[in-house]
């Protein structure tokens, strides 16, 4: 017993100023008051004081180690100190701090956050978000700058899985662009009308809605021609008619069609089936 206290003793006065390999040499077990033992899964050392209330923890992942401590649920922290990565969150997500490198990322419940850093251009960008209602990208290249200010006018500029957003009044206008499709939304999301390369659709959803796109071409990144297959989709007072036709252009053509809730099908090369009533 002294001796394990002698142990406890020599990690408590190390716990602050050294790493845990100092005194990775023998697993200590105070009963819930210390813990300080060797990893099973992965090399690495981890020490718990007072059951869940405090923990600190070296593990190796993929030759790099990632350093924990936390207080649970108050904060924790984890760096990976090889790449220069670290992630900090207080009352478990409701402020978070993130770095990559020179990039860093503040965050407060999902509506308050600030970013920036150099992307991979090596240009210095940074957002500044109130969500929903305002946001901010500045650059010192003026074509990445943008200003948002839901409801009233904005530009966004690779958000919600666009490349651009322009909107007006919203949800009476917006319109976005992606890659090389681009879509204008009145009453969004109710109605579109929708272009693209080979691609033409329009829709006044719930009620009926209608797009085709024919079997195109694109050049790869090692500048070779590759095939874009088509479609043709429609619906009717979705989701109880839809009738879609996949891969057209291609030797795996497949029809689906739906009538909620009569029947069901599937007809293609590799695939054929019938469900009635639906499901």
């Amino acid at each position: 017993m002294t001796r394990r206290l002698l142990q406890l003793g020599l990690v408590l006065a190390g716990l602050l100023s050294g790493p845990l390999a100092a005194t990775a040499g023998e697993d200590v077990a105070v009963g819930p008051l210390w813990q300080d033992y060797r990893l099973t899964l992965d090399p690495g050392q981890r020490t718990e004081i007072l059951g869940p209330l405090f923990y600190r923890e070296e593990v190796q992942e993929n030759d790099v180690w990632r350093k924990t401590w936390a207080l649970p649920p108050l904060v924790a922290h984890s760096a990976l100190d090889e790449i220069n990565v670290t992630q900090t969150d207080i009352l478990w997500k409701l402020i978070s701090y993130n770095t990559y490198g020179s990039e860093y990322r503040f965050q407060l419940v999902q509506l308050f956050s600030f970013a920036g850093g150099a992307t991979q251009t090596d240009t210095n960008v940074h957002r500044f978000t109130l969500y929903p209602l305002y946001f901010q990208q500045r650059s010192p290249i003026p074509e990445k700058n943008y200003t948002a200010f839901l409801p009233f006018y904005g530009t966004l500029k690779n958000r919600f899985s666009r490349d651009e957003i322009h909107f007006a009044a919203f949800p009476l206008w917006l319109k976005s662009w992606k890659k090389d499709v681009v879509t204008d939304n009145y009453l969004f999301p109710v109605v579109h009308f929708r272009k693209g390369d080979g691609l033409r659709g329009w829709q006044v959803w719930p009620l009926a809605g209608r797009e085709r796109k024919e079997l195109t071409t694109r050049t790869n990144v090692w500048g070779d021609p590759e095939s874009i297959p088509g479609h043709r989709k429609m619906f009717v007072v979705w989701p109880f008619f839809t009738d879609h036709v996949l891969g057209t252009g291609t030797t795996n053509q497949a029809h689906s069609q739906a009538l909620i809730p009569l029947y069901s099908f599937t007809r293609s090369p590799l695939r054929d089936s019938t469900t009635f009533p639906w499901p």
